[in-house]
This record gives structure tokens, C-alpha cells and sequence, in this order.
């Protein structure tokens, strides 16, 4: 009697102990000698498996707990290097060569680690070999073949690692995707090339694209290296030209509903999603029309990466929203003297941030210009703001002279960096934005000057 009195608590006794003793994985380690950059911080990180680490001056040793093999893209701003680790890895970094930036473990390393290297720099000759410009001169058959001429020396060793017994099927996969979205972006991109130098767009024949299309875009390999994620995330909408929209509000969400459609309930769906998302915010309307997709990605993804990327995206606009106190500014005008938008207040003021180099930029001048014309007496400051750097300083005094360019013409110390390119979440130029007489943002991501809604939107009336 008393064995089975006891015995219930001797199972969950022995339930307890097993679930204590339970092995965690082994934990993995990097180190990364930070003072060879000039960066403040290195990024690891990998979508599939939700992680995201960060190399600082002060922290450069992390340790992660992995169960599983995985790659891990090794960023310094937008340059990506890739680390293949396993679950209880001692990893040291450092730089092997540096134009082109390239990173790898020091010391004894794994096969698909001296893949890897191999492969950056096969590519990096590869991409060498012809010019894009020039292979997109030629006719379509003939541009497919100097394709596989381009990268025939990756394609070899891209066939070596298949036949390689000793490495993991999605190493191979994701390595055979590499290779893939290398040429897929040329594939992409071939029309618009022919096009810049025939004049017209090239006859496509049937298959042009199959050797991307043959293709399951779906699989989270596609996530591995950057170039697979900017094809999977740019290749459902190579059809869709911005020219068929009148305004960039229309062209980011007709993106977005495609990359919806494109990879329905999969990962690479989900970063496709919110890689549009990203850029409808930035580049499309701040969160005035994306913050209901913003909370409906949110509610139903639950991939942590992509989520506390997304917040990450959105956190500066908050601050920008319609309504909110307009940030406060330092420019300077044609004779040196100092600027703040405070000197503006009691005006509707229409803010255009702009470069001389930059041709989108100019593409709106002429637009702009009639648009300062026909509400000349609306009561509403044209501000143009340069984002040059200072040795162009000149160049944009001559610009601005020889465009007869009207409206306050102002230049930012500092340029990206500036205290109005920082202070606007200020990604891509050119950019507009409309701020009311009390010194309040109407909206951070104005239409610009050749979208048919924005006469409406400077008079109140949209």
C-alpha cells in the first residue's frame, strides 16, 4: 500500500529531475577584433533561426545558443559577409582582405567555411569579368549566353559543392540560390538596360526567365545571403513599372499586395512583406498609409527578426506623424547666413530635400518650379533644401543659377548626416515634406511635386 502511495510522487519526482537535466545546446562563440573597422558596430544575424547579435568597441565577443547548423550573415553596413557555425562553435573572425571587405573564421576551418571564402572570391572576379552595361547591349539570346560566361567560374565551384557528400542539403540549396540571384538580377534588369541604349524595350522569347522561374522561390534558403533575399523580394514585381502610378503612395502598395500574393503562408512570403513594407515607409508615405499593414503584420507574423526589424523601421517616424511638433532645423542660405525652420513659423511651408546629383531630384524640377508658380500668392514658403556635401558647394550655387531655381534655396551642413536628414528619417531623396503654421507636421512624406494630389494637399483641401 504504501509503494503505491508513494509511487505518483516518485514519477513526477523523476518527471522534475529529467526535465532540470534536459541538455541545452551547446553555446556558440565569435569574437571579432573591432578596431579593425571604422564601423561602430557588426551585425550577425540570420532570419530563419530569429537571431540578431551585435559586434560594439565594447562587446567584441557574443555567444549564441544554436540547435542547429546555420549561416550567419556578418554585416558592416550594407556589406555582407556569411559564417557558416555549429552548435558549440569557438569562432575567431577577422578581416582576410579588405577591398573587397571580406570576413571569414581564423585558423582550422570547416569545409563549407573554405566554401564560402572560395566562393566571395570567385564571385568577386566573376562580377569583374563583363560590364552589365555592356553585356545588356546585346540581343537576348546572345546576352543569356555571355550570362553564363560571366559566371562560369562560380558555377564550377557551385557544382563542386553539390557534389560534395559531406555537406548538408541546404548549404547546397542555399549556395545553388546564390548563384541564381546572381544572375537573376541581371535577368531582372536586362529590359531596362537594352532600353537606356536601343531605345526601345528588347524582344523577350519564350523562357527568358526560366532559370529563375523552374525555381521554388519559397524556401527559406532563398534567406541565406543577401542577393537571394533581394531576389525573392524583388522578383514577383519585375513586371510592375512605376511609370503605370501617379504617385509613389501608388506604386509601394501595389508592391506590397504583390508580395502578399507572391509566397502566400511561407517565411520568404513574410520577408518579401515586410521588405515592402520597409520601403513604403521610407520611401512611400512615412506611416500615413502604411500603419494599418504596419499592425496587420504584426498581429499575424511571428518570426521575432522581421518583427523587431519592422519596429525598428517604424520608431522613427512615430515622431513624424501628422500633428506632432515639427523638428527644428540648421541650414544655410546662398550668402552663409544661418537658417532654422523656427525663422519660418506663422507659413505653410513645402520643404523639398534634394542633391544635385541626384536625377530623380532633378526630374521634379520642372514640376516644382510650375507648382511655386501657380500658388505664388497661397501663402506657402517653397523650401529647397541640398543635401550636397561642401566641397560641392559651388556646383550648387552654379545649379541653382543656371536652373533659375525659385523659392528658399537653402544647403544642410553635413549632408546625410545633417541635422535634417537625421531628425526626418531621411533614407532616399528626393524627399518632400509639408509642415502648417504652427510650426506642425502635416505630413513627413509629402506627395511631390509632379503627383496630381499634391496641389490639394498644400491648399488644405485633399
Amino acid at each position: 500500500m504504501s509503494t503505491t502511495k508513494f509511487y505518483p510522487i516518485l514519477l513526477l519526482l523523476s518527471l522534475f529531475l529529467h526535465a532540470c537535466t534536459t541538455e541545452q545546446p551547446p553555446v556558440t562563440t565569435l569574437q571579432l577584433p573591432m578596431d579593425r573597422f571604422e564601423s561602430d558596430e557588426v551585425v550577425v544575424f540570420n532570419i530563419e533561426q530569429q537571431i540578431r547579435e551585435t559586434f560594439t568597441v565594447e562587446q567584441d565577443s557574443i555567444t549564441l545558443q544554436i540547435e542547429q547548423p546555420s549561416l550567419l550573415n556578418v554585416a558592416v553596413g550594407r556589406v555582407y559577409n556569411y559564417v557558416y557555425i555549429r552548435p558549440g562553435d569557438q569562432l575567431s573572425l577577422d578581416t582576410i582582405s579588405s577591398d573587397p571587405l571580406v570576413i571569414a573564421p581564423v585558423g582550422e576551418r570547416s569545409v563549407e567555411n573554405k566554401y564560402l571564402l572560395q566562393l566571395a572570391q570567385t564571385v568577386n572576379e566573376d562580377t569583374k569579368r563583363m560590364s552589365f552595361r555592356e553585356m545588356g547591349k546585346s540581343e537576348p539570346d546572345s546576352f543569356l549566353i555571355k550570362l553564363d560566361q560571366k559566371y562560369s567560374a562560380s558555377a564550377e565551384l557551385v557544382a563542386e559543392i553539390q557534389a560534395n557528400a559531406g555537406v548538408s542539403a541546404d548549404f547546397k540549396a542555399a549556395i545553388n540560390n546564390y548563384l541564381l540571384s546572381l544572375k537573376g538580377y541581371h535577368l531582372m534588369n536586362y529590359k531596362y538596360v537594352y532600353n537606356g541604349s536601343q531605345d526601345e524595350l528588347p524582344p523577350l522569347p519564350d523562357g527568358f526567365y526560366s532559370a529563375i522561374e523552374n525555381e521554388d522561390l519559397t524556401q527559406p534558403t532563398w534567406l541565406w545571403f543577401d542577393d537571394s533575399r533581394q531576389l525573392v523580394s524583388g522578383w514577383h514585381y519585375k513586371d510592375i513599372d512605376y511609370a503605370d502610378f501617379e504617385s509613389p503612395v501608388g506604386y509601394f502598395a501595389a508592391l506590397l499586395n504583390s508580395a502578399q500574393e507572391a509566397y502566400p503562408g511561407t517565411l520568404v512570403g513574410d520577408y518579401a512583406e515586410y521588405d515592402q513594407l520597409t520601403d513604403f515607409i521610407n520611401f512611400g508615405s512615412g506611416l500615413t498609409h502604411a500603419e494599418a499593414d504596419v499592425n496587420a503584420f504584426q498581429e499575424r507574423v511571428s518570426n521575432t527578426y522581421l518583427l523587431e526589424r519592422l519596429t525598428a523601421t517604424v520608431e522613427p517616424w512615430l515622431a513624424l506623424k501628422p500633428g506632432e511638433p515639427a523638428p527644428d532645423f540648421l541650414v544655410q542660405d546662398r550668402e552663409g547666413k544661418e537658417v532654422r525652420l523656427a525663422d519660418l513659423a506663422g507659413q505653410r511651408v513645402y520643404v523639398d530635400v534634394w542633391a544635385t546629383w541626384c536625377g530623380p531630384c532633378i526630374r521634379e524640377i520642372p514640376s516644382l518650379k510650375a507648382l511655386e508658380a501657380e500658388l505664388h500668392d497661397a501663402g506657402i514658403q517653397f523650401v529647397s533644401i541640398s543635401i550636397d556635401t561642401e566641397k560641392d558647394h559651388e556646383k550648387w550655387l552654379n545649379f541653382i543659377e543656371e536652373r533659375e531655381l525659385g523659392g528658399l534655396q537653402l544647403m544642410a551642413d553635413g549632408a546625410w548626416k545633417s541635422d535634417v536628414a537625421q531628425s526626418y528619417n531621411i533614407n532616399g531623396i528626393p524627399r518632400f515634406f509639408l509642415i502648417d503654421e504652427e510650426g506642425k507636421i502635416i505630413d513627413a512624406n509629402a506627395p511631390r511635386p509632379s503627383d496630381p494630389t499634391v496641389k490639394d494637399i498644400l491648399l488644405g483641401e485633399g
